[in-house]
């Protein structure tokens, strides 16, 4: 399982094209009032779909690396490593587009084009923590609450990776397809607030797929949960998610001809471009229309104005990677989080100079 010529190419192919047709639905449907209609909507109409694909992948992925024969699986480690990839992003966003809001407001005297939740303690808290759903709050970043349900999937696979490793080294492969079958009725439990529920079925997908590509489980097996799964996201479901699920399958599978430079480095760059777009297109609305070509706009101009709008989107993605995003990459793996002294800390509040701590230590390069 852990070739290192494995590199699982689809995958990176997929994360570009699901963020780019995520960026695609917002500017040529209602998010940028200016632009939104055009002629493009029609095109990106399930541009959203996006995040089913993401779904899928973070379900493969996130067991892809826990499953390794090498990972020694740690749940608070993996945990920590998670948050820390993931938060600077998240709360530098919130951040700017805090600072940006109440920039335009006060040079314009009016507000945002974006439903503003307001500014009070418990709505920042939820935003920067993401469980807005838990405390019935609203994002400030609206495609915020797909990184919610992505950081209650990793509370999930952390532990359930430990149940799938003693599956798959003691065979008890009917207790894989019991527990999956279970799993995949969480959309029926009625707490709205763990958002995760309702979208757990995608996870499973991912999961099932790594199952198939790597596991030692009889693949008889392993194509009834298919079946099964299939089966509940055709009945419960709208029918283009379940297309795009088996489109997702055939490109994570297949599909590592459609690698290129193009694909590729939108995939590099696709958790900073999901992650800014609607930063960098609600900016990018109020400099044109203020100070460059105020509206309204003919479909010829809208059409360009998105195209125009999506490099704009790019770029920004770019730049945050470069920035943001690598860097905390780099961190992460220079740095070996030191859980025991985490753990000690926790009980003692001081380590053995008297000082709290930092709970991390560098690798030895």
């Amino acid at each position: 399982m852990e070739n290192k010529k494995d590199k699982l190419l689809g995958i990176e192919v997929l994360r570009g094209i699901a963020a780019l047709f995520v960026c695609c639905f917002h500017y040529s449907s209602n998010t940028i009032p200016t632009i939104g209609h055009n002629i493009f909507e029609n095109i990106f109409t399930y541009g959203h779909l996006g995040v089913q694909v993401f779904f899928v992948i973070t379900g493969f992925i996130m067991t892809y690396v826990l499953m390794k024969p090498t990972t020694k699986v740690d749940y608070l480690t993996f945990l920590l490593k998670r948050s820390t990839r993931i938060f600077p992003v998240i709360i530098l966003v919130n951040v700017l587009i805090i600072a940006v809001y109440y920039i335009v407001s006060y040079i314009k005297n009016t507000p945002f084009n974006i439903s503003w939740p307001g500014m009070d303690l418990l709505t920042l808290f939820s935003n920067l923590t993401l469980t807005t759903a838990l405390f019935s709050k609203e994002y400030y970043v609206s495609v915020f609450w797909t990184l919610e349900i992505e950081m209650q999937f990793y509370l999930f696979i952390g532990l359930y990776v430990y149940w799938l490793k003693f599956i798959d080294n003691r065979r008890y492969e009917w207790l894989y397809a019991v527990s999956i079958i279970l799993l995949s009725f969480t959309f029926l439990l009625p707490y709205p607030h763990i958002r995760i529920l309702s979208y757990m079925i995608f996870f499973l997908f991912g999961i099932n797929l790594f199952m198939y590509k790597y596991s030692n489980l009889n693949k008889f097996n392993i194509y009834f949960i298919f079946a099964i799964l299939i089966i509940l996201l055709f009945n419960y479901r709208p029918w283009e998610e379940s297309v795009v699920v088996c489109l997702t399958f055939a490109i994570i599978l297949y599909a590592e001809f459609l690698a290129n430079r193009v694909l590729l480095y939108l995939g590099k760059i696709s958790f900073s471009l999901y992650a800014t777009h609607m930063l960098s297109g609600l900016c990018l609305e109020v400099i044109i229309k203020t100070f460059i070509l105020p509206p309204p706009y003919g479909e010829l101009t809208k059409a360009l104005l998105m195209l125009g709008y999506v490099v704009f989107a790019i770029l920004t993605a770019d730049l945050f990677f470069r920035l943001v995003e690598r860097p905390t990459m780099i961190f992460v793996k220079k740095v070996k989080f030191d859980v025991d002294f985490f753990r000690k800390s926790i009980i003692s509040g001081w380590n053995s100079k008297g000082n709290y701590g930092i709970f991390y230590k560098k690798r030895h390069l």
